[in-house]
């Protein structure tokens, strides 16, 4: 009998929760635990995060949240969105999903650049035809009123150890077709860091450059530090797999050093004042 009690007790609980759920009124999204809402529109992205097997985006105190994309069209409505309900949910995450608005399926795609992740949404084709037709971008009748110039402007600053992120933007709605690596840009910031620890360096300091994948510096970083004489400059860096330090002292002579191409690296420098390898431990 008291089994039965407790059975029906629990049974009348668990109604109970699911219909203050229905009744509840809406909350913040980030208090309630619930996707925040992230709003793009076709061809615009955001950056969001990436944990395990879960894709996130970051509220305002910092943390990571699951996350729902709505989609927008050219004049600010909504029109659907891609449901990406709650964390550990086995539809939560996915690389790939659709939405359906406006009688087209958007693709949603999560891309990975340098470890940052953005939503991306692209158009689709409409395999459910209805009377009315969404607009294109073909420039007849009922399309979007946008005559589209595209532009390649940098998404993600490049990094002392990686590359800025360009994309093919139009520079009148947003709209984004293609992204790609910056070349070359994180060795420029790489030197353009260094240099500048060494220009902004107090009097007399020695200065400690530390890295695990350049092993040369452009003329600029050497002209700098021969432009500051009292700088000692010390410098860490990987060689085929093992770690060498070199110290070039306060005043040397390094302008004679740099090559017919501008470069002058590591080795060169390790061999004109005896580097040594870093021992571990």
């Amino acid at each position: 009998m008291k089994l039965w009690k407790k059975a029906v007790s629990v049974l009348l609980g668990f109604c109970m929760m699911i219909g203050g759920l229905a009744l509840a009124p809406r909350m913040d999204v980030r208090a309630a635990g619930l996707p925040v809402q992230v709003y793009v529109s076709p061809g615009q992205t955001v950056t969001i995060n990436k944990d395990w097997t879960n894709i996130y985006v970051k509220d305002s105190s910092g943390a990571c949240v699951p996350f729902t994309a709505y989609y927008y069209d050219s004049n600010g409505n909504k029109q659907g969105e891609r449901v990406s309900s709650k964390e550990n949910d086995s539809e939560y995450g996915k690389m790939n999903e659709a939405v359906y608005a406006d009688f087209i399926y958007e693709s949603v795609r999560c891309e990975q650049i340098n470890g940052d992740y953005f939503v991306h949404i692209y158009e689709g084709e409409d395999t459910h035809p209805k009377k009315d037709t969404p607009p294109s971008d073909s420039g007849g009748s009922g399309s979007e009123s946008c005559h589209h110039n595209f532009e390649w402007v940098t998404v993600q600053e490049a990094t002392a150890i990686a590359d800025a992120v360009l994309a093919y933007e139009c520079t009148n709605c947003g709209r984004v077709t293609d992204y790609m690596k910056e070349p070359n840009s994180a060795f420029a910031q790489f030197n353009k860091e260094s240099t500048a620890s060494i220009e902004t360096a107090q009097k007399d300091a020695a200065v400690t450059l530390d890295t695990d994948i350049w092993n040369s510096f452009q003329g600029s970083v050497l002209s700098a530090l021969s432009s500051r004489p009292d700088i000692t400059l010390v410098i860490k860096y990987r060689y085929e797999g093992k770690r060498y330090t070199v110290t070039i002292p306060a005043g040397s002579d390094v302008l004679s050093l740099i090559d017919e191409n501008g470069y002058c690296g590591f080795r060169t420098l390790d061999s004109r004042f005896g580097g040594s390898e870093l021992t571990v431990g």
